[in-house]
């Protein structure tokens, strides 16, 4: 039971992820938004580790099943979240790229 409780609390830090902690969206006039993809890469990296977690923890036979399904469930969760928050980022940085590339056309 404590590693699900590790694992909830872990799920809620984590939850708002890198790209909806750092990326801004291009405001009206001169460019001043995120057009690095770092936070974006991040959160598919992590993303990616949460899915290789749950494969682990799906195939385990020493984890009794409560517990592997709680693991799993707690880590889907939280891949998902990482997942969307990088489709969010690099949604947000591609469109800070357009932005600026438009903005330095029209000067």
């Amino acid at each position: 039971m404590k590693k699900a409780t590790l694992l909830l609390i872990y799920s809620l830090l984590l939850a708002p992820s890198c790209s909806w902690i750092t990326v801004d969206t291009p405001p009206p006039g001169p460019p001043a938004c995120t057009s690095s993809r770092s936070a974006p890469i991040v959160d598919g990296l992590l993303m990616l580790f949460e899915a290789g977690l749950v494969v682990a923890y799906a195939v385990d036979d020493g984890i009794e099943e409560g517990e592997r399904n709680s693991l799993v469930a707690g880590n889907l969760i939280t891949g998902i979240l990482f997942g969307a928050s990088a489709v969010h980022g690099f949604s947000n940085t591609s469109e800070c790229e357009d932005y600026s590339a438009a903005y330095d056309r029209s000067r």
